[in-house]
């Protein structure tokens, strides 16, 4: 453990504005009668009641990739790139459930692929 306070981590305490982004739908539907529209449609309900997930109702604009000023999810492999930039040796760490769901999320999957092709 000699030298580790010395390295610098980072720890992923940011945070996508769901509402202003996907917060109103549950994305593009695929073909009915494919396999991908029944892992869709399961995605899509509560697995107790079998009944569809709330949609948020609420009123804020949503900004996708087609406004890339104002949309939050294209930005985070340029701001870690730069942090990178700033702090030589930056380390991630990655807490990881048990039974390793973290890894069926596309922003994590994203973060681990941009902190890999950076080391």
């Amino acid at each position: 453990f000699r030298g580790l306070l010395s390295l610098t981590y980072w720890v992923c305490a940011f945070s996508v504005n769901q509402h202003s982004c996907i917060c109103a739908g549950f994305g593009p539907e695929p073909p009915l009668s494919t396999e991908e529209h029944a892992e869709f449609d399961s995605k899509c309900r509560d697995s107790v009641t079998g009944g569809l997930h709330p949609l948020c109702p609420c009123p804020t604009m949503k900004h996708l990739n087609s406004h890339p000023a104002e949309c939050e999810l294209n930005k985070f492999d340029k701001m870690v790139e730069y942090m990178a930039s700033c702090t030589p040796g930056l380390r991630q760490v990655v807490v990881v459930d048990e039974n390793l769901e973290v890894f069926t999320r596309a922003w994590v999957v994203s973060e681990l692929s941009i902190a890999h092709r950076l080391q």
